[in-house]
C-alpha cells in the first residue's frame, strides 16, 4: 500500500524525516482543510473469480455412496456422487466458522464437520444427516483446534487437539468423545519417547482401525505415529519419508493400507499397516492433470477408490485401489480464473506505469492489472514452494526505489519479494518461524516504504518490524499489540498503527507515541475492526472491514466525513481492507467482499443520479449458442455518459430454475449478480469479460447482463440463452463461409477502408473466423501490419453474433492497394472443429466515384400501430447501404405529454438519440437503442447516414407499450 510518493521524492522525504527526528515537539498542524465530500468512483477493477470448491475434507459416505466434500472457503459441504458429479451443498446459516475435515459415522451415515473461525473458541463440530439435514451441535469443552476428526465404527468422534500453541506442559492430545451423549470417555497426551521441547508432535491428521489403534500424522516432524486403543505409544513409521508438511491420513484396513497426504511434495505417500512403504500416488506438486496441488484429507470408498482433496488446485482427484490415477472432479474444471479475484485483501500502485498489484489472498496469489483495468499477469499457487508457494498472502506493496513487489505471504509467516516482472527475489522470514522474534513474523500484514525502509506490521503480534528495503534485514521494531494496518504521512513521516478499534500516531522513527484517536463502535469516528489505512494530499483514510465503510480524518484524528454500507454498489463495499494511493491522489480499496478493487478520486465529488442508465452489450455468448463444458466467457460492451460502475451478470439452470451464487458457487432460487471486470480508457466507454466457471457435463443455461452507473442506474437486461454440451462430443460438421463482399471475381474501386464480409455458419456454433489475403500477382500474403511476405498470414474477422448457428463477420483492410487479390477464411465452431476454404477473388481498381446512393432502413421496429411490453420496446432495426453504414439515430415522442427523450434520460425537446450499430461500418447491420420504457403511447421517427454523408430519413412511427 503507497503513498502519494511522487509529490515527495525518496530524497526529500529522507531529508523530511531527518527534520522531524531533530525539530519535532509535536504533530504539525494540519493544512487548512476544504470542505469534505465523498469521492467520486473513477472505476472498478477485476471482479468475482473464486474457483467452484476449496476442497479441505473428504470422506466416502458408506451408507449413501456419496462423496462429501468440506469446501474450506465456500464455507459449504458439498455432496457428489462417487464419478464426480454435484449432488447438491450444504451448511448451516449460523455455523460458527470454516469447514475443515470431515467425519462420517459409518452405522448411519451422519455427517460431522469441524467449524473454527478466527478469535473464536474452537471446539464446535456441527452434526448433519447424510442428507446434509443440521441436527445438532457438539460442544468439545477444553480443545485448542479441532480441525482434524475421524469417527470409529463404535460410534465415537475422535479428534486431534493440537497446533502451534502445545508444549511440553501443553501437549498435544487425542480426545474421544461419545456421540449418543457427548461424553469425552478418553484423552491421553501425544509425547512420544524421547520428545524435546523442540521436537513437539504437531497432529495434522487422525484415524483409527479396525482394531481400535489410532494412527496420527505428525506434521511437525514429518512422521507418522502409532498409539494403542488404550492410548499406549506404539512405533514411529515413515521417519524420511515424509517430505514435510504431511497432514491428513486415511487407514484402509480391508486392503491393510495408510494413506498419508503431503502438500509439500504434492503426493500421497502409501504404507501397510505394518509401518512399510509400498506406493506413492500423484506426479508431485503443481496443476497438472496427474499432479497434486497441496493435498489435504484422503479418504477410502469401500470398493478402494482413494479420493484426495486437492486444496491447491480446487478439485478431489480419485485412485484406483490399485494406486492408478483416475482423474478428478469438478469435470469441467472450475479454477480461479486468472485475471478475477477471489477475496482481495491488500492493493498497491506502482507510481511509474500506475499499474495496480493486488493480494488475492483465497485464490493464493497476486496479480497485476494496468491502470485501464486489464489484466497483465498472476503469480503463485497454494504450496509451500520458497519461490511462488503461497499462504493466503493478505498484503502487498511496491518499493518505489527498486520497485520490487513485496508479498506478504500471511499463513506461511514470511514475505516474499519479486522483481517487477514476477521473477523470484528472496523470502524474508521462515515458514517456521511463527514468532515475532528477530528476522521473523508472526502474521505479517501490511507493507509501507519510507526513506529506504520498509516498516511491517505483524498481526498477532506485538511488535512492527522496521526493515532495510534494500536488504530485507530487520533495523527496528515498534512495540503495538494486535498491530493491523499501517499508513506513513509523506509530508511529516509520521506512522500511523492501528489495532482493531484504535488509530497510534507515532514519530517518523517510531520512538514516539504522539497521538491516538478512536473507540469502539459504529458512530462516526468509531471502527468496528481497522483493516488499513493510507494518508492522501494530507488526509488520513480509514477502511473498516466489518462496518464495510471508509472513514475519513485529519492527521490529527479529526474527523471529516465517510462513505461506504454494505453492497455491491458505486459507493458499497463488502469488507473493504487494503487501500492505497497513487502519485495523482486517487484512492484504491480493495473491496475483498466482492472481489473487486475500486477507485476513488477525491478531488471530485460524488456524483449525483444522472439517467439514463448504461448501453450494455452481450457479444458472446450468442443467442442459442451450443458451447462446450468448460468455463463460459461472456463478454460485450457497455457504455455511459456519467461512468460505469458495474457490469453484472445472473445465469440460471433452466433444467432446475436454480441461479449462480459466484460468492460461494452455490445454486439458489434467488436471482444472483456477479461483477465482471472492466477495461477501457475511460469509465465511460470499457468492454467486459467474465468468465461463468460453473458449468456441468451438459445443460441448458439463461444468461442476464447489465451495467450500472456510477449514480446506481441500472440498464434493462440483455439475455441469452445457451447449451452446453461435454467438450468431449464429437463433432463431424465443420463451419461453413461464404463471401459477400466483395462479390467474387468483382471488380471494386477503392475507398478505404475496405471491408471484406460474409457470413459463417455451424451446426455448433460460430467460435472464430479469420481471413487470408494473398496477392495474386506475387503469391505473397498480407501481414497484420499491412505489409506482404511469403508467410502466410491469418487475419482475425469481427462476428456480429459469436458462438450461434450463424453470424455475420466481417474484416477491415485500412490501406488496400490496386491489384488481384484471393480471399480465403478459416473458421472454427466452439467445439473445435475448422475449415479452410478459398472464397473468392477480387480485383481493386483506382479509387471509387463519389457515393450518391443512400443506405436503406428496413425491419425497423417497434412494427407502426403495433403494442409491445416494456422489455421489448428496444428500438431496433436494419440499414443497408451499397459502400458502409455510418450513423442511425432515433427521436422517441410520448404521446401522452408530447416531449421528447433526451440524451440525459430526461423528456423534454426534441432531440436526436443515437443508435448503436452492430457492427459498425460493415455494408449491412442491424442498429439498437434501449430506453426505459412505461406503459402509455410512445412514437419515433429515424434518420441515418451513410459513409459518404448521404442521409435517409424515416418517417414517425406510433406505438403503444402495454401495462
Amino acid at each position: 500500500m503507497s503513498t502519494a510518493r511522487r509529490r515527495v521524492p525518496p530524497v526529500v522525504l529522507a531529508l523530511a524525516v531527518v527534520a522531524a527526528c531533530l525539530v519535532f515537539v509535536g504533530l504539525s498542524s494540519p493544512p487548512a482543510q476544504a470542505a469534505w465530500s465523498a469521492p467520486a468512483l473513477v472505476r472498478s477493477i477485476s471482479g468475482n473469480g473464486r474457483p467452484g470448491v476449496f476442497p479441505w475434507g473428504v470422506q466416502v459416505n458408506p451408507v449413501s455412496g456419496e462423496v462429501v466434500v468440506g469446501d474450506y472457503l465456500n464455507n459449504q459441504v458439498r455432496r457428489y456422487t462417487p464419478a464426480g458429479r454435484v449432488l447438491g451443498s450444504f451448511y448451516r446459516a449460523n455455523a460458527t466458522g470454516q469447514p475443515y475435515s470431515i467425519g462420517i459415522d459409518p452405522r448411519q451415515g451422519d455427517i460431522y464437520v469441524p467449524e473454527i473461525a478466527d478469535g473464536q473458541p474452537g471446539n464446535k463440530v456441527a452434526q448433519y444427516s447424510k442428507d446434509g439435514a443440521f441436527l445438532r451441535q457438539l460442544t468439545l469443552n477444553g480443545i485448542d483446534y479441532q480441525a482434524w476428526i475421524s469417527i470409529d465404527g463404535a460410534g465415537n468422534l475422535v479428534q486431534a487437539d493440537s497446533h502451534y500453541a502445545n508444549s511440553l506442559t501443553n501437549p498435544p492430545a487425542v480426545r474421544v468423545w461419545r456421540l449418543s451423549d457427548g461424553r469425552n470417555t478418553r484423552t491421553f497426551n501425544v509425547l512420544p519417547p524421547g520428545t524435546t521441547s523442540s521436537t513437539i508432535p504437531r497432529i495434522y491428521g487422525v484415524d483409527t482401525d479396525a482394531s481400535g489403534n489410532f494412527w496420527l500424522t505428525d506434521t511437525f516432524n514429518n512422521r507418522i505415529l502409532k498409539y494403542s486403543p488404550t492410548g499406549s505409544y506404539l512405533a514411529t513409521y515413515g521417519a524420511g519419508l515424509l517430505g514435510g508438511d504431511a497432514r491428513g491420513m486415511a487407514v484402509d484396513d480391508a486392503r491393510n493400507r495408510l494413506y498419508v497426504s503431503v502438500p509439500t511434495t504434492g503426493v500421497v505417500e502409501v504404507f501397510d499397516l505394518q509401518g512399510n512403504h509400498v506406493d506413492t500416488l500423484g506426479a508431485g506438486a503443481g496443476t497438472g492433470p496427474l499432479n497434486l496441488g497441496s493435498p489435504r484429507q484422503p479418504a477410502v470408498a469401500p470398493d478402494g477408490t482413494v479420493y484426495v482433496a486437492e486444496y491447491g488446485n480446487a478439485r478431489v482427484h480419485r485412485f484406483t485401489a490399485t494406486g492408478e490415477d483416475a482423474g478428478f472432479f469438478p469435470r469441467p474444471a472450475q479454477p480461479a480464473v486468472a485475471g478475477q479475484l477471489g477475496e482481495p485483501r491488500d492493493v498497491d500502485v506502482d507510481d511509474q506505469t500506475g499499474d495496480v498489484w493486488v493480494a488475492d489472498s483465497w485464490n493464493q496469489r497476486f496479480q497485476r492489472f494496468a491502470p485501464t483495468g486489464a489484466f497483465i499477469g498472476t503469480w503463485g499457487t497454494r504450496s509451500a514452494s520458497p519461490t511462488y508457494g503461497m499462504n493466503y498472502p493478505r498484503g502487498i506493496g511496491v518499493d518505489p526505489v527498486s520497485r520490487r513487489v513485496w508479498v506478504a505471504n500471511q499463513r506461511g509467516h514470511h514475505i516474499k519479494r519479486y522483481e517487477y516482472d514476477g521473477s523470484f527475489v528472496d523470502q524474508l522470514g521462515s515458514a517456521e518461524s511463527d514468532s515475532a522474534d528477530p528476522g521473523s513474523f508472526r502474521w505479517p500484514l501490511d507493507i509501507e516504504f519510507q526513506a529506504g525502509r520498509a516498516i511491517v506490521t505483524d498481526r498477532n503480534s506485538s511488535k512492527v518490524k522496521i526493515l532495510d528495503a534494500a536488504s530485507g534485514t530487520e533495523i527496528g521494531q515498534i512495540t503495538r499489540a494486535g498491530n493491523h494496518g499501517g499508513a506513513i504521512d509523506p509530508a511529516t513521516g509520521n506512522v500511523f498503527l492501528a489495532d482493531g478499534t484504535k488509530v497510534y500516531v507515532y514519530n517518523p522513527t517510531g520512538t514516539t507515541l504522539l497521538t491516538s484517536f478512536g473507540t469502539s463502535g459504529t458512530g462516526d469516528g468509531q471502527f468496528r475492526h481497522i483493516w488499513d489505512m493510507v494518508v492522501s494530499n494530507g488526509v488520513l483514510y480509514v477502511t473498516d472491514d466489518l462496518a464495510s465503510r471508509v472513514q475519513a480524518f485529519t492527521t490529527s484524528g479529526t474527523f471529516l466525513g465517510k462513505w461506504g454500507g454494505y453492497g455491491q454498489g458505486a459507493y458499497q463495499f463488502k469488507n473493504p481492507s487494503g487501500i492505497a494511493t497513487d502519485d495523482e491522489g486517487l484512492l484504491y480499496v480493495a473491496d475483498a467482499g466482492n472481489d473487486r478493487v475500486m477507485v476513488f478520486d477525491p478531488a471530485r465529488a460524488r456524483g449525483g443520479s444522472a439517467w439514463p442508465p448504461p448501453t450494455t452489450t452481450l457479444a458472446y455468448p450468442g443467442q442459442g449458442a451450443t458451447v462446450p463444458a468448460r468455463p463460459v466467457r461472456f463478454s460485450g460492451t457497455v457504455t455511459d455518459e456519467t461512468g460505469v460502475a458495474s457490469v453484472q451478470v445472473a445465469v440460471q439452470d433452466t433444467g432446475t430454475g436454480l441461479w449462480f451464487d459466484a460468492g460461494n458457487s452455490t445454486w439458489s432460487t434467488t436471482q444472483t449478480w456477479a461483477l465482471s471486470p472492466l477495461v477501457g480508457d475511460t469509465a465511460r466507454s470499457m468492454t467486459w469479460a467474465w468468465s461463468f466457471i460453473g458449468v456441468e457435463y451438459s445443460g441448458s443455461f439463461h444468461a442476464e447482463v447489465r451495467g450500472v452507473d456510477v449514480a446506481g442506474n441500472a440498464s434493462p437486461a440483455t439475455s441469452v440463452d445457451f447449451t452446453v454440451v461435454p467438450e468431449t462430443t464429437t463433432d463431424t460438421v465443420a463451419p461453413e463461409t461464404v463471401l459477400t463482399n466483395p462479390s467474387p471475381d468483382d471488380s471494386v474501386a477503392i475507398e478505404p477502408p475496405l471491408v471484406v464480409s460474409g457470413d459463417a455458419a455451424d451446426d455448433t456454433g460460430v467460435e472464430s473466423v479469420e481471413v487470408r489475403i494473398r496477392r495474386s500477382g506475387t503469391g505473397q500474403f498480407l501481414q497484420p501490419d499491412g505489409s506482404f511476405s511469403t508467410t502466410a498470414a491469418w487475419l482475425p474477422a469481427a462476428l456480429s453474433d459469436p458462438s450461434t448457428g450463424s453470424t455475420a463477420w466481417s474484416w477491415s483492410w485500412a490501406d488496400p492497394s490496386p491489384d488481384g487479390y484471393e480471399v480465403a477464411t478459416r473458421a472454427t465452431d466452439v467445439l473445435g472443429a475448422g475449415a479452410v476454404a478459398v472464397v473468392g477473388s477480387f480485383t481493386l481498381t483506382g479509387v471509387l466515384p463519389p457515393d450518391t446512393t443512400p443506405l436503406v432502413l428496413s425491419d425497423s421496429r417497434p412494427a407502426a400501430g403495433s403494442t409491445v411490453t416494456a422489455d421489448a420496446a428496444t428500438l431496433g432495426g436494419t440499414a443497408t447501404d451499397d459502400r458502409a453504414v455510418a450513423s442511425v439515430d432515433v427521436a422517441l415522442k410520448d404521446k401522452t405529454t408530447g416531449r421528447w427523450l433526451r440524451p440525459d434520460g430526461s423528456w423534454g425537446a426534441f432531440s436526436w438519440l443515437p443508435a448503436a450499430l452492430a457492427p459498425p461500418g460493415a455494408a449491412s447491420t442491424t442498429w439498437s437503442r434501449p430506453w426505459a420504457a412505461a406503459p402509455g403511447s410512445y412514437g419515433y421517427q429515424l434518420r441515418a447516414s451513410d459513409a459518404a454523408g448521404n442521409p435517409t430519413t424515416q418517417a414517425f412511427r406510433s406505438f403503444t407499450v402495454a401495462p
